[in-house]
């Protein structure tokens, strides 16, 4: 990981703690965009 990517991480975990635990969104796990490019995006599933 990156220097960057560590603080980009820690703003995405307080993000879905506060989605988690302030709004009662349900956290589903990191989702891998399926497409077989080298830069899929990662991507934070939440659900009401």
């Amino acid at each position: 990981m990156s220097n960057i990517d560590k603080p980009e991480r820690a703003t995405q975990d307080r993000i879905i703690a506060l989605l988690r635990d302030e709004l009662r969104y349900r956290y589903l796990g990191e989702q891998r965009a399926k497409t077989g490019s080298k830069r899929s995006p990662e991507q934070q599933t939440l659900r009401r």
